[in-house]
Order: structure tokens, then C-alpha cells, then sequence
């Protein structure tokens, strides 16, 4: 097969370098399925598309399929951005998904995740190891594990994680784009005299103590588990966290 022939799972086989653990699997008359870790990371390309990856907890974040980019947040919510041509111009246009279809999108990542678990008790998909030198293979039982893991994410699972998200963070501010991949606390909560950014809702505004604080900080930890592998980041949020006295920032 020549180079221009080949999947993108077929490439990060053979070059995907942030991937220091992966693994190829073939099925018959299938494209492979890529299967692959990176930091805080485990990824599943099935030839060109679909792609998922996933946070070390199973939870799914990032999916594309059938052509769109679907996002999923720490709250369960999911943001799907299609790229349209309009003239010279790519738009893109976002929306988030409603309660049925994050349902339906939710059990076809785990479904496919499912599938994949359950074709490895067979003789088929027969396993492709990356280059020698260049990177581990993933074990039987650390990717049956990880599948597992993403099987495990049923819709009550993920009600569970709405809740406690709810219950962790109260109404978030304006977040500036480049700590959208920071690990978010609040020390603050709400809007100051009934002003907020960009005329946005306003809500009933708090400080949370030390102590409150630190329990936040401890929930945000829990529900965010091993994803916090992916950051290095923290964004102290707060519609007027920089007006409170400097010690308390500190």
C-alpha cells in the first residue's frame, strides 16, 4: 500500500509519536483500528473515521463522525461544530446537542468502544505492533481494561456526573480562551452589583471562605479525576476574585 493510500490509523501506527503506547488491529476486510495512549489520552481511529478519544477515566471528550467534531465538557454537555463552505469562506457553525441526542451520541461511543471489546475474544482483529524502537505495544489486558472502562459509561453513569458537577462549580464567568484547557475554581461565584461580562445573566453573588474553598477545590479534583493528566493549568475564576484582598487570593 502505497503512502497516500493509507488510513490515518495507519499512520499513527507507524508515525503518531505522541503516542508512546499503540497498538494496530485488523479485522477482516476492515480498515484497521487504531488504538493508542498518549498523555492523559486513549485514543480509537477505525481507519479515517470514526475517531474518539477519551480521558483516562473512559469518559469520552472529543468524537468525530459522519463529517462533524463533537466536544464534550466536564459538565456532560456535548458542543458539535460543523465545518461549512459558504463561498470562499469554511464557517463554522456550533450548536450544542439537546438531551436526546447527547443520549444517542453517548451510547454510539460506547457502543463502538463495546464492539471493538467484544471482537477481541475471537481470532479477528489480528494485532499490529508499532515500529520497533519507536513506541511500547498496548497489552491484551491493558486495552481490554480501557474498553471496559468506556463500556462502564452508561447513561446513568453520566447523569451521576451532571449532578456532581452541579454541585461543584455554581455559575461559571466569562473564561478567557487560552485556559480552556485549564482545571477551573471558583473563588467567587456569581455577579458583583448585578453587572456581569458581555451583558450576560447575572446571579446572586458569594465568597467562598477558606475552608469552602478547599472543599470546592477537593470536589473539582474528584470529578475531574485522572483528566487532570492533561493539564498543568489552573484558572482561579471569579467575576471579581482580583477586587478581593490579596491575601485571600494568595
Amino acid at each position: 500500500m502505497s503512502v497516500d493510500q493509507r488510513t490515518e490509523a495507519e499512520c499513527l501506527l507507524e508515525q503518531g509519536a505522541l503516542y508512546g503506547k499503540r497498538v494496530g488491529l485488523r479485522g477482516e476486510d476492515q480498515p484497521m483500528v487504531f488504538a493508542g495512549f498518549k498523555q492523559g489520552v486513549f485514543s480509537l481511529y477505525f481507519g479515517d473515521a470514526p475517531i474518539f478519544h477519551f480521558d483516562l477515566d473512559g469518559r469520552w471528550q472529543h468524537a468525530f463522525l459522519r463529517g462533524r467534531h463533537y466536544l464534550k465538557g466536564l459538565d456532560a454537555s456535548i458542543h458539535e461544530i460543523d465545518r461549512v463552505r459558504e463561498g470562499p469562506n469554511l464557517i463554522l457553525k456550533r450548536r450544542f446537542l439537546d438531551e436526546g441526542e447527547a443520549a444517542r451520541l453517548d451510547e454510539e461511543v460506547r457502543g463502538a468502544a463495546t464492539a471493538l471489546l467484544e471482537s477481541l475474544g475471537d481470532s479477528t482483529p489480528r494485532r499490529e505492533h508499532p515500529p520497533k524502537g519507536k513506541a511500547k505495544a498496548i497489552a491484551d489486558d491493558e486495552l481490554r481494561a480501557v474498553l471496559n472502562q468506556i463500556g462502564a459509561w452508561s447513561a446513568s453513569a453520566w447523569d451521576d456526573v451532571r449532578v456532581r458537577y452541579r454541585g461543584a462549580y455554581g455559575p461559571l464567568p466569562f473564561t478567557p480562551p487560552d485556559c480552556q484547557k485549564a482545571v477551573i475554581v471558583q473563588a467567587t461565584v456569581g455577579t458583583p452589583n448585578g453587572r456581569s461580562f458581555g451583558g450576560g445573566p447575572a446571579h446572586e453573588h458569594s465568597v467562598r471562605g477558606l475552608s469552602e474553598f478547599e472543599r470546592h477545590v477537593q470536589d473539582v479534583a474528584a470529578l475531574a479525576g485522572r483528566r487532570l493528566l492533561q493539564t498543568k493549568g489552573v484558572f482561579l475564576a471569579g467575576a471579581d476574585v482580583l477586587r478581593r484582598p490579596g491575601s485571600d487570593v494568595l
